[in-house]
């Protein structure tokens, strides 16, 4: 490993440490100041800070390569194709249908088993 990735590894850890300290500083004082301050301020505070620690993490390897994926499963979201109103209709009735038809061939299965363990029981 050269000096260079040693120097970033090292790098992104103590960015990561800083954003983790900023988040337990941030839930901490959140709670800490509950009589003190309105939960607007507290929120906004909160946020803000979390928000900071994020952009923090996100200067490090790790959030780089997270970012990219984030924006690679976003790119493949617009190229799903999602199925018209009427498809998904069609698709319900024929669903519902194919159910209906299937719990009567079972009720009737159920009645025919039924009707022959009757019938075997009722001959000893």
């Amino acid at each position: 490993m050269t000096v260079a990735k040693q120097t970033n590894v090292g790098t992104d850890i103590a960015k990561l440490v800083l954003a983790i300290a900023l988040l337990v500083l941030a839930i901490f004082g959140y709670h800490y100041y509950e009589s003190a301050y309105l939960l607007i301020y507290r929120l906004l505070a909160l946020v803000l800070v979390v928000g900071i620690a994020g952009f923090i993490s996100s200067q490090t390897a790790g959030g780089r390569s997270f970012w990219q994926f984030a924006g690679d499963a976003r790119a493949e979201m617009r190229k799903v194709s999602y199925p018209t109103t009427a498809e998904t209709t069609q698709t319900t009735l024929v669903i519902a249908v194919l159910v209906l038809i299937a719990s009567i061939l079972l009720w009737l299965i159920d009645l025919g088993l039924s009707w022959m363990i009757k019938q075997l029981l009722s001959i000893g």
